[in-house]
């Protein structure tokens, strides 16, 4: 799936509909009208950060893997990615992600620059950027 930046930040009736708590009010690091992967999908459900909304996980301009709300996007190609697993969670969550990503503390261990950790996620990448 590739998707294109509509906006940096959520809108005051966006943040009301999904429930995203006060403190928290991101501009993300992404550029309007700059297309990106969909590396993977959540849907998150009564988040601590983001309140219950999709998300959308990809690479942002600084380079890091982070979900950010899908409604500051449009699908460009609404393929989905052969490589993504969908699993069930405990708390209603679902989540549409590539199987490697479900190691656990994969994405802590990527967020604090585990080397072994970077080498999957640049794997996975490449994988991904050949479907689209």
């Amino acid at each position: 799936m590739r998707t294109k930046c509509i906006s940096r930040e959520l809108t005051e009736e966006q943040r009301l509909l999904f429930k995203v708590p006060a403190l928290f009010r991101t501009k993300h690091q992404i550029l309007i009208g700059q297309e990106y992967l969909v590396l993977g999908i959540s849907f998150a459900v009564s988040s601590s950060v983001y309140g219950t909304t999709a998300l959308l996980q990809i690479v942002n301009d600084a380079g890091y893997c982070l979900f950010i709300p899908a409604a500051l996007f449009e699908i460009v190609d609404s393929r989905c990615s052969s490589f993504w697993e969908a699993r069930f969670h405990e708390d209603g969550a679902v989540t549409m992600w590539p199987s490697e990503f479900y190691e656990p503390y994969f994405h802590d261990d990527l967020s604090n620059g585990d080397p072994e950790a970077r080498k999957i996620f640049e794997s996975v990448l490449t994988k991904m950027k050949s479907e689209f």
